[in-house]
């Protein structure tokens, strides 16, 4: 029996990546707690070529109100 396939939900996230000091000020948590939370996958994070951390603006408005990424 064949499985259906369905395609993913729509991205309906802003795609706006902010740096650390930024998702810091915007959600009150200091840059290494953001940087431990996305170590343990409660955050998105992306990487510049250099290494440097981008967080998503919708997950870091969404901790900042205290709903969780």
């Amino acid at each position: 029996m064949a499985h259906a396939v369905t395609a993913p939900p729509p991205d309906t996230s802003s795609g706006v990546k902010l740096q650390s000091g930024t998702a810091s000020s915007i959600s009150g948590f200091s840059e290494k707690t953001l940087s431990r939370m996305a170590d343990r996958g409660e955050l998105t994070v992306t990487y510049t070529p250099g290494g440097h951390r981008r967080y998503l603006e919708d997950e870091i408005r969404a901790i900042a109100k205290g709903g969780g990424a």
